[in-house]
């Protein structure tokens, strides 16, 4: 594979079909494409027998630029000239790179915090950032965190990230600490950079302290005191995300689709229908004033059987719980 920054010798084989010797056969490649540089562009072969090969190995030689798009394929001519004759070919090179992004992130406070995956004041906990490489070449580099919150300290703001390997995703943990002072619904800004020269990418994130959001990062719905039963239970799924990667998908139910006018998503609080959509729309932010004291939070995906047409589900992400100030809640003891 001709991969980014690397020097590609070009292997060679040459069969004379004809019923004389091919004299003085002389090989020559060239590219216009300024994405490769011929280094070694000519080699010299000599007789070959009819009927016989010369095999040319590690002689012609190109090197790829370091910055290239993936799987871009560039052109080398060669032309194969003998005493007789000359022939001419094109040798189509895909060259290969990698393709970077930065997912998301999930905070572990397993040890030495208390392990409910929220970033807590006072607490420190590692962030787990996930790198998703689409490229066809494996990189590495520096993983750097950014932030100039006082509230917020970063103990290793820059780790190697490691071998990202092409296909897979790569974990990188970064220690980070909240201050003691800072509040419950403070927001935290940072700004995560992979520097894997020349395949720089950066992402900005934002959380807040304590336990006030809910962007189904973890992968579960065990960050907060869901009541998930149904025959059709909700499912957290990483297609259509609106914050982060990973959003909560209500449960498959049947073949049909969710037709509007007829099929809705509803949200209740302590029992009141306070928002009825339906139909194919885009995300849609809607804020709703919650009462002090003990509330209860309800949201009902719901269709009939008499039509099809366009998906079978609704999708919910970036819950947020509160403006400001701190929020409490009861565990329930029921099955989830």
């Amino acid at each position: 594979m001709a991969d980014y920054g690397e020097q590609v010798y070009m292997k060679l084989e040459l069969s004379n079909l004809g019923n004389t010797a091919a004299n003085n056969t002389y090989v020559k490649i060239s590219s216009l494409s300024g994405l490769i540089s011929i280094s070694v562009d000519s080699a010299y072969i000599g007789t070959i027998a009819p009927g016989s090969e010369a095999m040319l190995d590690n002689i012609l030689a190109f090197s790829v630029a370091e910055d290239i798009p993936d799987l871009e394929v560039v052109p080398v001519d060669l032309v194969v000239k003998t005493q007789e004759s000359e022939k001419h070919y094109t040798i189509d090179v895909t060259l290969h790179s990698p393709r970077l992004q930065i997912v998301n992130y999930i905070i572990d406070d397993s040890l030495p915090g208390n392990n409910n995956g929220i970033a807590d004041p006072g607490e420190t906990f590692t962030i787990i950032f996930r790198i998703r490489n689409y490229g066809t070449s494996d990189i590495s580099g520096q993983f750097n965190l950014i932030s100039n919150d006082e509230n917020f300290t970063v103990i290793e703001p820059s780790v190697k990230s490691g071998v990202i390997k092409f296909g897979d995703i790569t974990t990188i943990p970064v220690i980070a600490k909240i201050s003691d002072n800072s509040k419950t619904g403070n927001y935290i800004t940072f700004t995560s950079n992979l520097d894997c020269t020349p395949y720089v990418i950066n992402k900005d994130f934002t959380f807040r302290v304590g336990k006030i959001r809910e962007n189904f990062e973890s992968g579960s719905f065990k960050i907060f005191p869901w009541i998930n039963i149904s025959n059709k239970p909700w499912t957290i799924t990483e297609s259509g995300a609106y914050d982060g990667n990973f959003s909560a998908r209500s449960g498959t139910i049947g073949n049909s689709g969710s037709e509007k006018n007829y099929d809705f998503l509803t949200f209740r609080l302590n029992g009141i229908q306070l928002l009825k959509t339906s139909g194919e729309v885009p995300w849609t932010s809607k804020a709703i004033p919650v009462p002090a004291g003990l509330n209860k939070f309800e949201w009902i995906y719901s269709k009939d059987n008499s039509q099809s047409s366009g998906f079978d589900c609704a999708w919910l992400d970036m819950i947020d719980f509160a403006g400001s100030g701190s929020v409490s809640y009861i565990k329930n003891d029921l099955e989830v």
